[in-house]
């Protein structure tokens, strides 16, 4: 009957010094409250922002791109001593010194066949990818704290009501030992031995209960930080109800989910992306228009001054100069080939941004009628524990004035706790599915509804 739940692997918080104060009671925390704890800090929340900023640092090196880029080549070395004139030096290797030369080289794209375009375009789609998966690890990580945040409310109510289940079959199980201790009549053995697999029965169900619990309150105190393993986080919650929002039509999660779904939004920009680095291996293609300017510096404490016909043969020289620069790479068939490629990769992202919101519509769906079937079954088992519970105090009357059977009592018990489990398990199950389908929407349902204007009237 219950499910269990995926444990959590949280950020832990350090454990308070050694001897220190006694901390104060921790205070009774709401969903939203550990939902804005764990998305500040989570692990899953933080690689995330930190992918997002290295898709940001690339979207900024393509905005550099327009910038000139400077190349600095300098050098030193040992020299003999020249004396002399261009056409006739001396070199004298008795005396040595330094020689220190420097270029400095700019250069400045002016046009680029829309080369930088392409990749400035493909950056920003890359930011968006960036921003939907942080939305992603955040509809994630509130949907697993539904999980244990619901999970241990079921859990506390099953263990009140296993406890009072266990009476009644201590009660009955009393019952039956004092008939069989009298020798009575009424004393039935096969239904004795019946009453105790039913008590088996129930022992297995807190069995598991109990790992429910454990899990749930794990959940939640890794969700809070807390390190110490035996502490249980309380939560402001006390009683597992439905949450009060109102089922709208499947259209109306499916035009949701098109619009906010991060799953779509990193599907759509990833496509985006790839269409405009198609564009830019085209652009490959062509050549660049660029400005080139250049500083040259070159000084020496051992060579002389000397007028040169050639500027670079000089040891003391400071020269500036520029030019518009033609910059080709000519292996032209490799880039139209390697464009192809690309313009293929582009066409097969789309069509995976289609399949994927096929996928996408299919499961919001499939959500949606597991919730409208969740609602309808609270109703449905709300009447049925309540008529259970007056089937069982009815045949246990009887049975204790001495008109009834035993087994009508056991099977009436056995059907009233079932009724109250299956009450429950469905109240949780529909809870956890909201925050599954606002997942899957990437739109919160339940804050929606509290802060609609119906919900105010």
């Amino acid at each position: 009957m219950l499910r269990r739940l995926l444990p959590l692997t949280l950020l832990l918080t350090p454990a308070p010094a050694l001897g220190s104060a006694p901390p104060e009671p921790p205070k009774a925390l709401s969903f939203y409250e550990i939902a804005s704890q764990v998305e500040t800090k989570h692990p899953l929340m933080r690689a995330a922002r930190a992918g997002l900023a290295s898709l940001q640092a690339k979207l900024s090196q393509a905005d550099w791109a327009y910038f000139p880029s400077f190349k600095l080549t300098a050098g030193a070395t040992a020299t003999p001593k020249v004396t002399g004139d261009a056409l006739h030096s001396v070199t004298h290797t008795d005396t040595w010194g330094y020689l220190f030369t420097a270029q400095v080289q700019a250069v400045l794209p002016v046009y680029t066949f829309g080369k930088i375009l392409s990749l400035r375009r493909a950056a920003r789609q890359g930011v968006r990818i960036g921003q939907a998966s942080v939305a992603l690890a955040r509809w994630e990580l509130r949907y697993r704290l539904a999980q244990a945040w619901y999970g241990a409310l079921l859990a506390a109510e099953l263990k009140t009501i296993l406890a009072d289940g266990k009476k009644w079959l201590d009660k009955a199980n009393t019952h039956m030992e004092r008939l069989r201790d009298l020798d009575s009549d009424d004393y039935d053995q096969n239904e004795h031995l019946r009453l105790r697999a039913r008590m088996a029965e129930f022992f297995a169900i807190e069995a598991e209960n109990a790992l429910l619990k454990n899990q749930s309150q794990h959940g939640l105190r890794l969700l809070t930080g807390v390190k110490a393993v035996d502490h249980e986080v309380p939560i402001s919650a006390r009683f597992l109800e439905p949450l009060a929002v109102p089922l709208k039509t499947a259209e109306h999660y499916v035009a949701l989910a098109r619009k906010h779904d991060p799953g779509m939004q990193i599907k759509r920009a990833h496509a985006s992306a790839k269409e405009f680095l198609h564009d830019h291996k085209k652009a490959q293609v062509w050549p660049d228009l660029v400005i080139v300017g250049t500083a040259n510096m070159a000084t020496s404490d051992v060579i002389e001054r000397q007028p040169s016909l050639f500027a670079v043969n000089s040891a003391h020289q400071l020269g500036v100069g520029g030019m518009v620069a033609l910059r080709w790479n000519l292996d032209v068939p490799q880039r139209f080939l390697r464009a192809q490629e690309a313009g293929a990769l582009a066409k097969m992202a789309a069509l995976d941004t289609e399949t994927a919101w096929q996928l996408t519509e299919l499961k919001v769906r499939g959500l949606w009628q597991k919730l409208k079937n969740a609602r309808s079954m609270i109703t449905i088992y709300a009447k049925s524990k309540k008529a259970a519970q007056g089937w069982l105090m009815a045949n246990w009357d009887l049975y204790d004035e001495g008109f009834g059977n035993f087994r009508d009592v056991m099977d009436a018990l056995v059907q009233f706790y079932a009724k109250k489990f299956a009450y429950l398990q469905t109240i949780h199950d529909h809870n956890v599915l909201i925050y599954e389908l606002s997942r899957a929407l990437g739109h919160d349902i339940v804050k929606a509804a509290e802060t609609s204007p119906a919900s105010k009237k």
